[in-house]
């Protein structure tokens, strides 16, 4: 059933935690800005644990928890939290601000947050309507943002002006303004604004001054981040 509603459904929400060959985009993202440097580690809701391994294997001190995988893992304080496509499948709006708010509480510095963008949905097959989002073939529920709608939950629920990173990743700073090592991405001017380049930027970023660069900002190399559905780690 394409575009249906369904209800008393059982969601199966461990499904989605898939396997991994290389690091998910959100970390290596943070890794290649320079956040991770330094930093301890911690995934929220890290499924099987492959960012885990590779992250320790790299010399990052890492830990992570997950409801399935890992139950028994302590939720515990690091410098860096990564949220990494979890919100997307919670299917309770109250319990996924719930959780974006607990990741948050635990990130002494720096929280990444990845969803699910709205092209893809294209790439299901079989999906039913289920709340604000949609019941899938394998019984998943999935939530599809656009990158502002993505911008906005984030800044309401915490309360701060998260940096966009990529199209479906944010950065959230603990403190409204501090130096970092990288120039944050900018990702307007193209089309959907999913067409991210970096600019030259004092190393001192604020996160709500960093959201309003402009694309005409002075440009340096450009990157272009907009991984297709059939690439994007989840």
């Amino acid at each position: 059933m394409v575009g249906g509603a369904a209800t008393d459904v059982a969601i199966e929400r461990h499904r989605t935690a898939l396997g991994r060959g290389t690091l998910s985009r959100p970390l290596t993202l943070a890794l290649e800005d320079g956040l991770l440097a330094e930093r301890t580690v911690f995934d929220y809701g890290c499924g099987r644990g492959d960012d885990l391994a590779r992250l320790r294997r790299l010399g990052h001190q890492a830990d992570g928890w997950d409801p399935v995988y890992r139950p028994q893992s302590e939720r515990k304080p690091a410098e860096l939290v990564n949220l990494g496509y979890v919100v997307n499948v919670i299917e309770d709006p109250l319990e996924r601000a719930a959780t974006l708010y607990f990741a948050w509480d635990l990130a002494s510095d720096i929280l990444v947050v990845s969803a699910r963008m709205h092209w893809e949905a294209k790439t299901l097959r079989t999906r039913a309507d289920h709340g604000d989002g949609v019941l899938t073939a394998h019984r998943t529920f999935q939530k599809f943002y656009d990158q502002d709608e993505l911008r906005t939950w984030i800044s309401t629920t915490l309360q701060v002006d998260p940096v966009a990173a990529a199209p479906g990743v944010f950065y959230a700073f603990k403190q409204r303004q501090r130096p970092t090592p990288f120039s944050p991405a900018v990702c307007a001017g193209t089309p959907h604004g999913l067409g991210c380049r970096r600019v030259k930027q004092p190393s001192t970023v604020t996160a709500s001054s960093s959201n309003r660069s402009s694309p005409s900002s002075p440009a340096g190399a450009a990157c272009r981040r907009r991984p297709s559905s059939a690439t994007l780690p989840r």
